[in-house]
């Protein structure tokens, strides 16, 4: 520790005095996960943790592989995560951290992910993790790759580094703090994925799967979720249509008889910035968020726009991914931004998000590097009765809304967040408990 402390010293001086500065290892107990062969996996069984699986705040099993209990407890039963435990990539950015959950717990992270838990009793598990995702641990994580840009980090940097350690009420209330406004995110995420899963579930009922039809040919005089007065307008029967059977009266268009279609150009990179100034610059898939695109890079020419609640598509590999312009923007030569003809927003929004998500959409299932506005305008959507998409939107337009709402909020609060971390882990902003 002698030869690095200078350094550690420095990044620990705006702490209080009453804050101990110790040697990480013996404020926390962490275990990078075991090489395991493919060979091992299973269908079923216990849960290897992968990258994937540790994305958000709180792991996701969805995606995982499986490893066979019997194997776990012979040879990898001291890997398995406790609920509470926080789990950590050694690569990729920094400060990226996970809480294993009570349906996680008992799984085992793969290799390249380090399990992290309070090593003494005065440690706050809660602190521990904000600490994580703070300045204070990033500089002592780049710094101890001597100067290089981190690219990977494991146990043995750990070891060289330091974990500060305020009075534990102290630690408990920090934690509180950071983790009412985590909660909120992460509230707002799981309302906006249930509004989601129901404008989605709605529009594959009546315009993929047909339900209101086929219960009409069934001889039912209503249908759940449909306007009665729309129900009574569909056909009982089905024709055949460059799309496959369909209801009779529905139509098939291409894509320009039913949108605007702008294609991105990007302007002379001289004209991008960092600093807000001129409109939010989009190229590609790289700046999408869940609804929104999140804003790095502004032009300060205006080139080619796209309007708020314009439908994004990024037309560039990975070609098919979607999102919704929450302002105006420049459209980069890797998006394409559409506009409903009749403003049905809503009702565009998902139908693409249902054609990309087919395999063959692109084609015959090639896998498109790039796609042109030829090829975009010549694809054949479905165009039911006008009455029907009106009824749509009327349905799933406040779910939109909502989840537009939601995110924006969000983002709102992560901004907070990002500027009261540093201060309260670096002691600069003090919070006290409120009183019972």
């Amino acid at each position: 520790m002698s030869e690095i402390e200078p350094l550690y010293s420095g990044v620990f001086t705006e702490c209080p005095d009453e804050w101990d500065i110790i040697p990480f290892p013996d404020a926390v107990d962490f275990r990078e996960g075991p090489g395991i062969l493919a060979k091992d996996f299973r269908d079923s069984g216990v849960p290897l943790l992968r990258l994937r699986n540790i994305e958000r705040p709180f792991v996701d099993l969805a995606g995982c592989n499986f490893l066979d209990p019997q194997a776990v407890d012979s040879k990898w039963s001291h890997f398995r995560v406790l609920p509470g435990d926080l789990l950590v990539s050694t690569s990729g950015t920094l400060g990226r951290v996970s809480v294993v959950t009570d349906e996680a717990a008992g799984s085992v992270p793969y290799t390249g992910i380090i399990r992290m838990r309070p090593a003494r009793a005065d440690v706050d598990a809660g602190f521990m993790r904000y600490f994580l995702t703070s300045p204070l641990f990033q500089l002592q994580a780049e710094a101890s790759a001597a100067g290089s840009v981190l690219r990977h980090f494991g146990p043995s940097h750990l070891r060289e580094m330091s974990f500060p350690v305020p009075p534990p009420d102290e630690q408990r209330t920090i934690a509180a703090a950071l983790g009412a406004l985590d909660g909120k995110i992460e509230q707002n995420r799981r309302t906006s994925q249930v509004l989601d899963e129901l404008a989605r579930a709605l529009f594959r009922a009546w315009f993929v799967d047909f339900d209101p039809v086929k219960a009409k040919a069934g001889g039912r005089s209503a249908f759940p979720s449909m306007p009665q007065s729309v129900f009574d307008t569909l056909s009982d029967t089905f024709v055949s249509s460059e799309l496959g059977l369909v209801p009779e009266g529905w139509d098939v268009k291409p894509l320009a008889d039913c949108v605007t279609l702008t294609m991105g150009q990007s302007p002379p990179s001289e004209f991008y910035n960092e600093i807000g100034d001129g409109l939010p610059f989009h190229q590609g898939v790289t700046d999408f968020g869940f609804r929104h695109p999140t804003h790095r890079v502004y032009c300060a020419v205006p080139g080619r726009l796209a309007e708020t609640d314009d439908v994004l598509l990024s037309v560039r590999a990975p070609v098919g991914r979607i999102n919704v312009a929450d302002r105006s923007l420049v459209l980069g030569r890797g998006l394409a931004g559409l506009r409903h003809l009749h403003g049905r927003q809503s009702f565009l929004l998902h139908q693409l998000r249902h054609v990309f998500a087919e395999e063959d959409a692109m084609g015959e299932g090639t896998i498109y590097k790039a796609v042109t506005k030829q090829f975009l305008s010549q694809l054949l959507l479905l165009a039911p009765p006008t009455e029907l998409q009106v009824a749509y939107e009327q349905a799933v337009r406040p779910l939109d809304q909502a989840v537009s709402a939601n995110e924006l909020e969000s983002r709102r609060i992560d901004a907070m967040r990002d500027f009261l971390l540093p201060n309260l882990m670096s002691g600069n902003v003090l919070v006290t408990a409120g009183n019972d």
